[in-house]
């Protein structure tokens, strides 16, 4: 899969500070508005032009408007412009997601309320921070110009000196307590969040030796959608001076590279949270209480751009129907529609294994998005789950399969509609974002 990469978070951070006026009310805003979408059918090129760029650099704000317009026009010239600068700003909205540009925060205050500011940083983000923990009458100052989120709520606590914060995928929670710094690092608006390292008792291949696993997290925007997010360390040793990442437990490892996993929706109320993939198989000194040595980099990958590649339509859609394309191979092995109600099970079989391993590809990737639609485009909706662990193909002795199955329930009130289609999509542009760290004395926990 080749990916695309666009514009720097910080690009994206300005015209998110350039689209709009904030401070104005909502009268004048849809009025200007408006009077803008006027001016497109003017018959001067240049007042058409300078109204195009106006109402794109007015931003995500002045999209319901543009939509509820756009919905009411009859087709023709103006209709499609119009259209063509609801996709340049939902573009552009996508794009400042995926980079996290939408948590980078900026906010001036002195001696105000930490409510009153964690609630202003709340509003500029979307994300929930509850405040439970914060004495009613304390203050903060803080010049916040291009910090993150993150760094934001990290200051506001380490400066009260008796507010501990965290992060979980409901948002940010404070609680009064003596203030340590967390294991963090930040790039835009994404945050790495390091936990203490689990210790576990010896496991199947180790022999009697006990093993190593990470506890990281990478938090980011809501609406953002993930294809993959992985930590690769560059230094690991623990306090008695053992090379983590040449003394192996022996642990059986298996690729995740083949599974298919589906996208998840876009949710712009909910943060990104996800645990971080690791391939680690360390085994520490036994009277090691820290990783002294943490240094590495994370990687997220966000979407930016989806392409529709293998579908199954007309004849095809019964038991038995069957497409391939792309590197998929679809099989519809039951099909129902009784009683009004969608019911498939299906097997996608991922046959790309081969080129990921040559890519050095070690990590799991969410790979599609499935759409049903009916006889008129419609989107119906539907809810999919995997059913059982992936199986690999058969391959000859001594070579690893370069193919593995997958199988999903597929389940939709079809509420009169016929299916006409389903589609596969899959990302053909991401987002990269890479955090570095360099941790000290990362505590090392026992598991549960």
């Amino acid at each position: 899969m080749g990916f695309r990469r666009f514009l720097p978070a910080f690009s994206l951070f300005a015209f998110l500070l350039s689209a709009g006026p904030v401070q104005d009310d909502e009268a004048e805003f849809d009025a200007k508005v408006r009077q803008l979408i006027v001016q497109l059918k003017d018959r001067n090129l240049g007042i058409r032009k300078n109204a195009e760029e106006a109402l794109f650099h007015l931003g995500p704000r002045a999209l319901p408007l543009l939509r509820i317009d756009e919905a009411k026009m009859t087709s023709g010239e103006l209709k499609t412009r119009l259209g063509g600068i609801i996709k340049r700003i939902e573009r552009f909205q996508r794009k400042a997601i995926a980079a996290g540009a939408t948590l980078m925060v900026s906010l001036t205050v002195k001696d105000r309320l930490i409510t009153d500011v964690l609630a202003e940083l709340q509003k500029q983000t979307s994300v929930s921070i509850e405040q439970k923990g914060i004495p009613a009458d304390s203050v903060t100052s803080l010049d916040a110009k291009g910090l993150s989120l993150w760094e934001a709520v990290d200051q506001i606590c380490a400066t009260h000196g008796k507010l501990m914060w965290d992060v979980t995928e409901k948002g940010i929670f404070i609680r009064r307590e003596a203030y340590v710094r967390p294991f963090m690092a930040t790039s835009s608006g994404y945050l790495l969040l390091m936990r203490p390292f689990l210790k576990y008792p010896p496991g199947q291949g180790t022999g009697d030796r006990e093993y190593l696993k990470g506890d990281a997290y990478i938090a980011g925007p809501p609406g953002a959608v993930g294809v993959t997010q992985y930590l690769v360390y560059e230094a690991l040793a623990d306090d008695k001076g053992t090379n983590l990442l040449m003394t192996r437990a022996g642990l059986s490892l298996k690729s995740p590279i083949g599974e298919y996993r589906f996208l998840s929706e876009p949710d712009p109320t909910r943060l990104v949270f996800r645990s971080l993939y690791e391939s680690l198989d360390a085994c520490p000194a036994r009277s090691a209480t820290k990783v002294k040595t943490v240094k590495g980099t994370a990687t997220f990958q966000a979407v930016l751009e989806l392409n529709r590649g293998v579908d199954i339509r007309g004849a095809s859609l019964k038991k038995g129907g069957r497409e391939q394309g792309f590197g998929l191979t679809v099989e519809l092995e039951t099909f129902d529609t009784t009683g009004g109600r969608l019911r498939i099970d299906m097997s996608v079989t991922e046959t790309r294994l081969k080129d990921r391993r040559e890519q050095k590809v070690f990590y799991p990737q969410t790979r599609g998005k499935l759409v049903l639609r009916d006889a008129e485009g419609k989107e119906i909706a539907a809810e999919v789950e995997q059913v059982g662990r992936s199986t690999p193909g058969a391959a000859p002795e001594g070579e690893q399969p370069s193919q593995e199955t997958t199988r999903f329930r597929v389940e939709a009130a079809l509420k009169g509609a016929t299916l006409n289609i389903i589609e596969f999509w899959e990302p053909i542009a991401v987002e990269t974002i890479t955090i570095p760290f360099d941790f000290k004395d990362v505590p090392i926990k026992k598991s549960k």
